[in-house]
């Protein structure tokens, strides 16, 4: 267990919330729904630092997350995700001038979007992630991949840009990380982009299934500035993205000193506004376990309706990702869900994990009964509705916040 916040350094953590049986790696699904079964889950101790508004999970143990080729948290098979991706390497492109040049992604998965960057903008790309999983170049754009993680032994390598998304959240030394990446830079000109969950965002109802046991920090705006420009960047713009769900920010290389004891407010910060932050970020406890006990009793009603009628329209999740396995597993929701539907071909067939769900195509979905649909982003409110009246399933959608 840590005392000290990975964003700031800071001492000053208060206890904020513990949240249950979470699998261990929520991104592998199983083959067998006994296997799912027997997936190693564990509960998050979330601390909240006084200082700078980061939540971290004190209880999390590095040594029981192991990243490898079963893992995938691809979003790109959404239309909804694939245009966000899109105007983003759109953005990076024109922002950082980017045809001719070369980029670094640090945990590019599958190669998504890197591919997705380099084929748009005219670039070449190399990615590093230990899951990835395919052909060392790809045959859609001038990029190829490195089965590793990034850092100093890498650094012959040129990089104009690097792209760190979703990633440091899963770091239990932010600091240390980012100063490999700018050490590995060295005296280069080069910019970073780095995206994580928002901790905004997840400290409301909205964000009550973002927490995963894989997930170490949780950063607030402040928390994110300060780590980043501790490890020897200037940042140079920041702000949120996708409907306020993720936290991003560009920086350039600057010189680094790795600092000692505590990160004080980072150029450009707003102290008043990290405060307010943390007096809302406190008020969380109250909103998860309200949020919990809401939906665990409608669960319950549900299942009761389920088990005393075989014939009854079943109840299914949308999304094998993250906040769906969190729901499936906070809740222990039992016979009230009978499956959860993926848009990613290569979940299918496979089991959720702690769980046990088996994964559906949407396709399977035109010989189900299917009555309620949860769906636990609404982002995908539309894209959902509009999947299932193309498949004549008159399921009602219900996303599980506003």
């Amino acid at each position: 267990m840590t005392n000290v916040c990975p964003a700031c350094q800071g001492t000053a953590l208060e206890d904020l919330v513990r949240v249950e049986r979470s699998p261990v790696m929520t991104g592998v699904l199983w083959p067998s729904r006994e296997a799912a079964m027997t997936a190693q889950r564990r509960a998050l101790e979330l601390s909240l630092c006084a200082e700078c508004g980061t939540v971290v999970n004190v209880a999390f143990e590095a040594g029981l997350v192991e990243y490898g080729g079963e893992y995938d948290n691809s979003l790109h098979f959404s239309p909804a995700f694939r245009a966000y991706a899109e105007a983003l390497a759109d953005r990076l492109i024109v922002r950082h001038n980017l045809v001719g040049r070369e980029v670094v992604e640090i945990g590019s998965g599958k190669g998504d979007f890197l591919r997705l960057l380099c084929a748009r903008g005219l670039c070449a790309g190399t990615g590093y992630d230990p899951t990835y999983i395919g052909p060392e170049r790809a045959d859609d754009a001038a990029v190829t991949f490195v089965v590793d993680l990034y850092g100093s032994r890498y650094s012959h390598l040129p990089a104009d840009l690097v792209v760190c998304r979703h990633v440091l959240e899963h770091v239990s030394d932010p600091l240390g990380f980012l100063t490999d990446i700018r050490n590995a830079l060295g005296g280069r000109d080069a910019s970073l982009y780095l995206e994580v969950p928002n901790g905004g965002f997840v400290l409301g109802e909205a964000g009550v299934w973002d927490f995963i046991y894989p997930h170490v920090s949780y950063f607030s705006p402040a928390g994110l500035r300060r780590v980043v420009s501790a490890a020897g960047f200037t940042i140079t713009d920041a702000g949120t993205s996708y409907g306020d769900q993720f936290l991003w920010i560009e920086a350039k290389t600057a010189p680094t000193t790795r600092p000692s004891g505590r990160i004080g407010p980072a150029a450009g910060e707003d102290v008043v506004a990290t405060d307010r932050f943390v007096v809302q970020a406190r008020k969380f406890g109250d909103v998860y376990r309200e949020v919990v006990g809401r939906w665990s009793a409608h669960l319950a009603d549900l299942a009761t309706d389920a088990d005393s009628a075989w014939d009854a329209p079943r109840a299914l999740v949308w999304g094998a990702g993250s906040k769906g396995v969190a729901f499936l597993n906070v809740l222990d929701v039992g016979s009230a869900v009978r499956g959860v539907v993926d848009l990613n071909p290569r979940k299918r067939g496979l089991f959720v994990p702690g769980t046990g769900h088996p994964v559906l195509a949407p396709e399977d979905l035109s010989v189900e009964r299917v009555g309620r649909v949860f769906l636990p982003n609404p982002l995908y409110l539309d894209e959902v509705r509009g999947r299932l009246a193309e498949l004549g399933v008159p399921a009602e959608v219900v996303p599980l916040s506003s």
